[in-house]
């Protein structure tokens, strides 16, 4: 197979051919990023002994999401998932053989399904769940409010509403496939709780309220 940079490389050209959706340049960083990490999971003990096309899992991870290229932000991402599949097969088919292209498009599509029961499937999804849990979810959330003009205050109320309805434990629970990752998704969040709560703090300006009542204690 050809090594993976021709296909990053095709993965780019996708993502910049239409230079007026500004997502474009965030998708090959985010590509980049669900590679690596598919990398990192393959390698866990937990999956020690597992038969997993690597090959095929890092192929379809680099084009995974090039289905959303010069589409907006929030696409449906079953549509996103079959057309990211076409498209490897369209631009990157005469790299790979007959079979690898129908294992690549397969954990594609299927990455999407909870019942999904091919290993690199469900590494892919693990992959990008991740995406959403600490840091870079809470990056890419006040991204998304941001974009769409709305406040600092209304991220927060989002982010309260998940937390009281456990929205995040809930996704760690039923939508990642490993203990390792749900281990690793759990540290994640807590890093995202912290965040969220220094953004609050200054955004209601609760830090120089508490300097000022333990001034005022002290007189």
């Amino acid at each position: 197979m050809a090594d993976l940079d021709n296909f990053l490389d095709i993965a780019r050209e996708l993502f910049t051919a239409d230079t007026t959706d500004t997502a474009d340049a965030t998708l090959i960083e985010h590509t980049r990023r669900v590679l690596r990490t598919c990398e990192a999971i393959v390698a866990l003990p937990e999956l020690a002994g597992r038969r997993i096309d690597r090959h095929c899992l890092f192929v379809a991870a680099i084009f995974h999401e090039t289905g959303a290229a010069g589409h907006p932000i929030g696409s449906d991402e079953e549509t996103v998932r079959k057309r990211s599949a076409d498209l490897l097969a369209a631009h990157a088919g005469q790299m790979l053989s007959a079979r690898q292209v129908a294992r690549c498009q397969k954990i594609i599509r299927e990455s999407l399904s909870r019942s999904a029961t091919v290993i690199e499937a469900q590494v892919l999804s693990d992959a990008v769940s991740l995406e959403d849990i600490g840091a870079l979810g809470v990056w890419s959330e006040l991204r998304r409010f941001a974009t769409a003009g709305r406040s600092v205050s209304e991220a927060l109320i989002s982010w309260q509403r998940k937390i009281e309805y456990n929205y995040w434990q809930a996704r760690i629970k039923d939508c990642l496939r490993f203990d390792s990752v749900r281990r690793i998704a759990a540290k994640r969040l807590e890093t995202a709780v912290a965040f969220m709560a220094q953004l609050k703090r200054e955004h209601f300006a609760e830090d120089i309220k508490q300097l000022l009542d333990e001034s005022n204690q002290g007189t």
